[in-house]
């Protein structure tokens, strides 16, 4: 049942293009792509004017993402926003968000407290017994 229903939106995609309709690039679905994109921007260029390079002392790779690999690409995507794909390239370590989905992003890694990103780094909102702070780094022990 998995297969046919993975098989079948690709198989729908190819049909529609052999119709000579193609719906990702329709101009009404180009429309929406860009003002899609035009709205990331602006909100990733307001993140960056209102944090500074110094606001985030992590490695996305290292401390968030292999985390990330147990959370259901619906948790991810609703924590950021974004789309099916990219989440599934984000959990898999093929792509890193922009920063501003960080602090979000690390607080659906199990077994930790809530995290929240400030000026040094990450400190914990709830500070189980299991979890210690070293470097301004929520890590288990």
């Amino acid at each position: 049942m998995v297969a046919n229903f993975a098989s079948a939106g690709p198989a729908a995609l190819a049909k529609r293009r052999a119709e000579g309709t193609d719906p990702p690039h329709t101009k009404e679905a180009r429309r929406k792509q860009g003002l899609r994109a035009a709205i990331s921007m602006y909100e990733n260029a307001e993140w960056e004017r209102l944090h500074t390079s110094q606001d985030l002392q992590l490695d996305f790779l290292q401390d968030i993402q292999p985390a990330l690999q147990c959370s259901p690409l619906s948790k991810i995507m609703d924590a950021t926003g974004l789309s099916l794909r990219y989440s599934s390239l984000i959990r898999r370590g093929l792509k890193i968000p922009h920063r501003r989905h960080w602090a979000k992003l690390a607080q659906l890694v199990p077994g930790r407290a809530q995290l929240s990103l400030t000026r040094g780094g990450i400190t914990p909102l709830v500070a189980p017994t299991h979890v210690a702070t070293l470097d301004s780094r929520a890590v288990e022990s």
